[in-house]
């Protein structure tokens, strides 16, 4: 048997069947010759158990990519591991069959976000999943992902503070998750001590003139031929301050007209009744229905998607000539506008479903009939701005909030 090098290597030629030319130095260190003529390091062991002990083998690498001197390394490292009663071959075949980053994701989404997070949530997370995450994790297996890894996707998202803080936030309760399956070591989560952004609240309060604009553009649209539903949804985001995933998800059995409230469910804030004002309430009887859902998709037992209503938000926007202006900040102007009518932060939250102020909802029943006198006139106001016929009076409300 001789040395392996490279000399003896080069001149080992493929034949009809395959072969292994041993070494003379390292026991169990060879070179298998393939007929095809590619030729690969292996080494031979025996597990523990002596002579009785199972013969293995494990590839080291193909010739080319390793030169006869790694290949010889690697091979005494083996050796040496397999002495000590390890099996080199069983932990090669289980860190080729670790968890990936890619199955960690699937397993979050199906076993976490579905069961314990609201439809909006999932949605959300595996958008920055497909986005963000699995273009720089996919195949990284979950166990080998490191801190720095995580700083370097953080900073490559700086421009966008709050997206790249909800990936961290995201991979952190994977990586928690994942030490829960045994994918990873105990206390092993590589967000840990990574620093977010710092996030600066963004408030865009429409003036009154631009609301008048805004209502003459949705007229507009109208006449255009925009899609109805889409600008219903946006109608009754202005009036009421509802999250437009309120509006998108309300159902025509949700809408009690008698009482004039809508029992809102499942929202950020849990289940809700919020108060309809007239001017809402004038929208949505005139509106068609076409299935469950106020705001109906195409089959109608299905709301519209988003993206339906944001174009025609976007078009509506140019048209009014409204700039860097988001739908969500229709809901800060509808509280802006409520608290300028002295309206105490207690009904403002109430009328708007503040997360802070979400257990005072159990008293709902008690507090119904001034946010429900509140929501009238917030909604008249811009009603009446919408339609061009200027603002409504403001009337001082006193601390117990009458008026």
């Amino acid at each position: 048997m001789p040395k392996l090098t490279k000399r003896t290597v080069d001149a080992a030629k493929a034949s009809d069947a395959e072969f292994i030319v041993w070494d003379d130095e390292i026991p169990g260190f060879g070179l298998r010759v393939y007929p095809s003529g590619r030729k690969a390091f292996i080494f031979q062991y025996r597990t523990s158990g002596g002579r009785r002990g199972r013969v293995r083998k494990v590839t080291i690498g193909t010739y080319g990519a390793l030169t006869p001197d790694h290949a010889r390394q690697q091979a005494k490292e083996l050796s040496a591991n397999a002495a000590r009663g390890d099996d080199p071959a069983a932990a090669k075949r289980e860190q080729r069959e670790a968890p990936r980053m890619s199955d960690l994701f699937v397993r979050y989404l199906s076993e976490h976000a579905t069961v314990y997070k609201k439809a909006s949530s999932v949605t959300e997370d595996a958008r920055l999943i497909k986005l963000h995450l699995l273009p720089a994790f996919s195949t990284r297996r979950v166990r080998d992902v490191s801190r720095d890894e995580i700083i370097k996707l953080h900073r490559s998202l700086h421009a966008t503070p709050y997206v790249a803080n909800r990936c961290v936030a995201l991979l952190s309760k994977a990586f928690n998750l994942a030490e829960l399956w045994g994918w990873r070591a105990d206390g092993s989560n590589p967000c840990r001590h990574v620093r977010k952004y710092r996030e600066v609240a963004r408030e865009r309060v429409l003036s009154p003139d631009e609301i008048e604009r805004l209502g003459r553009a949705l007229a507009q649209s109208e006449k255009d031929g925009a899609n109805p539903h889409a600008i219903l949804a946006i109608r009754i985001a202005a009036l009421t301050g509802w999250r437009i995933g309120e509006v998108r998800n309300l159902t025509w059995e949700q809408v009690d007209f008698e009482q004039r409230v809508a029992h809102l469910v499942d929202t950020k804030t849990g289940d809700r009744t919020a108060p309809l004002s007239a001017a809402a309430l004038e929208f949505l009887a005139n509106s068609p229905r076409m299935g469950s859902h106020v705001i109906p998709g195409r089959s109608g037992d299905n709301p519209l998607d988003y993206k339906a209503i944001l174009k025609v938000w976007r078009r509506a926007c140019e048209t009014a000539g409204l700039k860097n202006t988001r739908l969500h900040d229709l809901r800060h102007t509808a509280a802006t506008m409520a608290a300028s009518f002295g309206a105490n932060a207690l009904l403002v939250r109430d009328l708007l479903g503040h997360r802070t102020l979400a257990m005072s909802n159990r008293y709902v029943s008690r507090m119904i009939d001034p946010v429900r006198d509140l929501s009238d006139r917030v909604a008249s106001s811009i009603d009446r701005t919408m339609r061009g016929a200027g603002t409504a009076d403001v009337v001082p409300l006193d601390k117990a909030g009458r008026h």
